[in-house]
C-alpha cells in the first residue's frame, strides 16, 4: 500500500492527499503522468472607504488539469496561508516535473505550445494583438522569463542589448503560467528545435521521475510555519523546537 506524503484537509470537508506517484482529490486517484497543467496562486487584497483601511482578504486559488479536466481548489482567510502554502509546495515538488516534460512532448509532437496567450514555435513565440496580426519575437530576440508578484513576464532583447516587455504580463491562476519561463528557457536553449536525442532524453526523465523518492522531497521542505524549524519524522505531529501543531485543516 502506497504511503501517505501529505494530507490537507480542505473546504467543504474535501481533501487532497499526496502520494508518490498520484494524488487522491474528493475520492478520485490522479496519476501525476496524467497531469498536464497545473496553477496556483496567492492574492492579497488591501480594502478602504474614502482612503481609510478596513481591512484585508486573503484568496487563494490551485488547479490541476488532468486528462482533460481541470480540478480547481480555491479558498480564503489568512489563517488559511499556510495550507496554502503548503498544497502549493506539494504540487510544485511533485506534480510540476511531470507537468513539464508532458508539455515539451507535446511541443515536440505538435511543433507548438500555448500558454496563457502565447504561442510557442521552432521559429519563435508569437503573442496575440488587437486588430492586427500575431507579433513573432524570434528565439534570438528572447531575453529572459520571470515570475514576478503573481504574474509572469516576457522580456524580449533589442540589437543595442536592452530589454522590454514582449507581452502583457501572464497571471499565475493561468493554466501553466508557472511553468513557462522553465518551458522558455529549454527551447530557447535548443533554439527552439527539440531533436530526436533530446526527445529521448525527455521521455527518460519522464521515466526517472517515477522512480524518484518523492517522501524525500516532500520531507526536505516540511518546516513547522511557526519557526521555521524542519520535521523530522512524517508522522511527526508537533514541532520539536516551539511545540506548534504540524496538523492543518481549514
Amino acid at each position: 500500500m502506497s504511503q501517505s506524503l501529505l494530507k490537507l484537509g480542505l473546504s467543504g470537508n474535501s481533501e487532497i492527499e499526496f502520494f508518490q506517484n498520484f494524488l487522491v482529490y474528493k475520492d478520485e486517484k490522479i496519476l501525476y503522468s496524467d497531469v498536464d497543467g497545473i496553477a496556483y496562486l496567492y492574492t492579497r487584497t488591501k480594502h478602504s472607504i474614502n482612503l481609510i483601511p478596513t481591512g484585508t482578504t486573503h484568496s487563494y486559488y490551485v488547479a490541476i488539469k488532468a486528462r482533460g479536466m481541470a480540478h480547481k481548489i480555491s479558498f480564503t482567510g489568512e489563517k488559511n496561508k499556510d495550507v496554502f502554502n503548503k498544497l502549493a509546495n506539494a504540487v510544485e515538488v511533485l506534480v510540476k516535473p511531470f507537468v513539464t516534460v508532458n508539455l515539451l512532448l507535446d511541443y515536440i509532437k505538435n511543433n507548438r505550445l500555448e500558454i496563457g496567450g502565447l504561442t510557442i514555435t521552432p521559429e519563435g513565440i508569437y503573442r496575440k494583438r488587437m486588430w492586427r496580426s500575431q507579433e513573432l519575437m524570434p528565439w534570438d530576440q528572447y531575453h529572459n522569463a520571470v515570475i514576478n508578484q503573481g504574474k509572469v513576464s516576457v522580456f524580449k532583447k533589442d540589437d543595442k542589448g536592452k530589454y522590454k516587455l514582449f507581452a502583457v504580463p501572464i497571471a499565475m491562476s493561468f493554466t501553466n503560467a508557472v511553468i513557462l519561463p522553465d518551458i522558455l528557457n529549454f527551447i530557447f536553449a535548443k533554439n527552439g528545435t527539440l531533436d530526436e536525442a533530446t526527445k529521448k532524453q525527455i521521455i527518460e526523465r519522464k521515466t526517472q521521475l517515477s522512480a524518484i523518492s518523492a517522501q524525500d522531497a516532500i520531507r526536505d521542505s516540511a518546516r513547522c510555519a511557526k519557526c521555521g524549524e524542519k520535521t523530522v519524522e512524517e508522522s511527526q505531529k508537533f514541532c520539536g523546537k516551539c511545540g506548534s501543531s504540524l496538523i492543518t485543516n481549514i
